[in-house]
């Protein structure tokens, strides 16, 4: 996700999508392109404008737009992932706008097409930010700063909001990965001797070696595989077993 310059106008976020993604009437009529990347993006330029984090990179240019990145948006793109899954489906695009199939019938739990498996991955939480700063005014307003830009940024809020959001819809499969530990590790921090990478490395093994943690991956990947397999044809099955099973790939 990235946002988008826009001349004379509010600033817009963009979705970097490897798929189409035109409306489904559109669809019908053979319209093929991503109206949001009509022409050709490398991955090296949808990697460079998502990745321009104000005040630390330059902004990216790609296709004669310019981009930086969307954190100030969109940090956590999960619900629009959730609104994205639902409208790319037509039974799911036609529940969500008319509460009918597209063939008119009334759609029930049993005729709707369920998302299979949701999964979030976070970066680690935010730093506590506090607004107050006493004595220099300069120094409150950038406390002030700090905190609507850490509000802006939070993950976890989303992810809040996706938990309820999960529970309305009876759904199970959603999980979020998210490592504590790395509060205090800024953007821009680079120690020597690779100290930096090393804590990283540290906090993160550490949280997957959580029983909890372990668990979740288990059954989200044994989600993963029952839900491709559940797509796949007999004669793939028999043709492919092992891009369906876990475990490491037979030779």
């Amino acid at each position: 996700m990235a946002v988008e310059k826009r001349k004379r106008q509010e600033d817009e976020l963009h979705a970097f999508t490897s798929y189409f993604s035109t409306p489904h009437h559109e669809q019908a009529l053979g319209r093929g392109l991503n109206p949001s990347n009509p022409k050709r993006v490398y991955i090296r330029d949808a990697a460079r404008a998502t990745s321009a984090a104000p005040g630390f990179f330059q902004e990216a240019e790609v296709n004669g737009n310019v981009y930086m990145d969307g954190a100030l948006m969109a940090n956590n793109p999960s619900r629009w992932a959730w609104d994205e899954a639902w409208r790319k489906h037509p039974s799911r695009y036609w529940q969500a706008e008319n509460g009918q199939s597209s063939s008119g019938d009334t759609l029930t739990p049993e005729t709707t097409v369920p998302i299979g498996v949701f999964v979030s991955v976070g970066t680690g939480f935010r730093a506590p930010q506090s607004a107050f700063h006493r004595g220099d005014p300069l120094r409150s307003i950038r406390a002030l700063l700090r905190r609507a830009v850490s509000n802006m940024t939070d993950c976890e809020s989303i992810h809040r909001g996706m938990e309820e959001l999960v529970d309305q819809h009876q759904f199970n499969n959603y999980y979020r990965f998210n490592p504590p530990g790395l509060e205090t590790v800024r953007l821009d921090q680079c120690r020597r001797r690779g100290l930096t990478f090393r804590t990283m490395d540290t906090v993160c093994n550490e949280y997957l070696l959580r029983n909890e943690v372990q668990r979740d991956i288990r059954e989200c990947a044994a989600e993963l595989v029952r839900q491709r397999r559940s797509r796949c044809s007999t004669e793939e099955l028999l043709e492919f077993p092992d891009l369906t099973l876990p475990g490491p790939r037979r030779r």
